[in-house]
């Protein structure tokens, strides 16, 4: 399976005069340094890399367009660094990345999208709206472009991308059974929470009432959280009162309650204080 010609050429567009500004960098070197480090904890390289600051940002790109060993490493630290200028390498490597046959491949193209997506930069909508009207486009791919466009696009709204999440969506069925040739729940609840319709909201609401576990969990606390919909209160107490899910995650549905509009406020101080009691007790 091969990215689609037209977003080859967009992302290879937008991203070449980066690439030509930064082609000899001689601040390059600190990078490599880095890298070839033995990491003391899992992420270490990243955290240094992302301690370089913005600007660090086009030397970590050159480690990435670079062809440099483990990509994802230098993905995870543009996306971090969250500078508008670190979509450019985003975007020269996904224009590099033509053939992502193996399932593998797919994961690593959706991450970079959604660093992509992090950064929110205008100059990326081209060469993922055209991600998301290709039919051959690995699914996986599809759900974190569109995702990915959202959290690009002006306002955070397009019916473009949000039909595409909403189909995905509709035929779940088929793609969660096999996370391979589809993705898994928390991609897929991942990617609908880049969206502020009525419709999702819902979608996400109804999951939220229904119990959910982990990271799908974590990631509808934190998007009722920020979005603050009073709907949301009663279930997020629930979730907060289940003693079979992750200490963390009670904790964040509580506070989230709590912080809810005032006169829609539906846990009260004595309540979530024995809430956080109890979920924190746990976490010792």
């Amino acid at each position: 399976m091969r990215i689609p010609h037209v977003a080859l050429l967009a992302m290879r567009g937008l991203s070449l005069l980066w690439l030509v500004r930064h082609e000899a960098d001689p601040a390059y070197p600190r990078v490599t340094e880095i890298i070839d480090q033995p990491q003391m904890y899992d992420g270490e390289h990243i955290d240094r890399l992302v301690a370089l600051g913005p600007a660090g940002v086009p030397q970590i790109g050159l480690g990435l367009t670079a062809g440099e060993e483990f990509p994802l490493r230098f993905v995870f630290a543009l996306g971090e660094l969250g500078t508008g200028e670190a979509a450019s390498p985003l975007l020269q490597y996904l224009s590099s990345r033509a053939s992502f046959d193996s399932n593998d491949d797919s994961y690593v193209t959706a991450l970079t999208l959604r660093a992509v997506g992090h950064i929110g930069a205008e100059e990326a909508l081209s060469p993922l709206g055209n991600l998301l009207v290709e039919p051959q486009v690995h699914p996986r791919v599809r759900l974190a472009a569109a995702a990915a466009y959202l959290r690009s696009a002006a306002g955070g709204r397009d019916e473009r991308a949000e039909k595409v999440l909403l189909d995905l969506y509709a035929n779940r069925t088929e793609y969660l059974a096999d996370s391979n040739s589809g993705f898994s729940d928390a991609e897929l609840y991942g990617a609908l929470s880049a969206s502020a319709s009525g419709e999702i909201k819902e979608i996400l609401l109804s999951a939220l009432g229904a119990g959910v576990y982990g990271k799908v969990a974590e990631t509808i606390v934190d998007y009722f959280g920020q979005h603050r919909d009073p709907r949301s209160g009663k279930a997020l107490v629930a979730l907060a009162s289940k003693t079979d899910r992750r200490p963390d995650i009670r904790v964040k549905a509580v506070l989230t309650a709590a912080a809810l509009p005032e006169n829609d406020a539906v846990v009260d101080f004595a309540t979530a204080q024995a809430l956080l009691n109890c979920a924190s007790r746990d976490l010792i």
